[in-house]
């Protein structure tokens, strides 16, 4: 089963964020994290079982100690390779296009998110 991981703390995302994961999955296995704190566990757990994540997508803005940046750190520390797609409001996308020439694979997405565009994105990474 192919697992998705979603790290956002506005809920209001989570009905866009299974339709896209619906649309490209027959039964998507989508874990919800509303913190740096709860992804990390989750993602520590799909690592233990080596059953990694399809991808990732990464608010960097969230509620709690952690930010959306000490996540990534944390998941490349154990995995190079799974996609991360980090979301972020449009002033903010251009700092952090730096990743992106740093890791080929963190693709930047702007919010407010373009539907199209995600789905493109993830039609790629599958």
């Amino acid at each position: 089963m192919d697992q998705i991981l979603i790290v956002e703390d506005d809920l209001s995302l989570k009905p866009l964020w299974q339709m896209i994961a619906k649309r490209h999955h027959k039964k998507p296995c989508v874990q919800w994290a509303v913190s740096s704190e709860i992804a990390k566990k989750y993602f520590y757990e799909s690592i233990k079982k080596h059953s990694p994540f399809l991808f990732v997508v990464i608010d960097l803005f969230l509620s709690g100690s952690e930010t959306g940046m000490d996540f990534i750190y944390f998941a490349r520390s154990y995995d190079l390779n799974t996609p991360l797609l980090i979301t972020s409001t449009a002033e903010d996308v251009m700092n952090h296009r730096l990743f992106q020439k740093k890791d080929s694979n963190i693709t930047v997405l702007s919010k407010p998110l373009n539907l199209p565009f995600c789905e493109k994105i993830i039609e790629n990474i599958i």
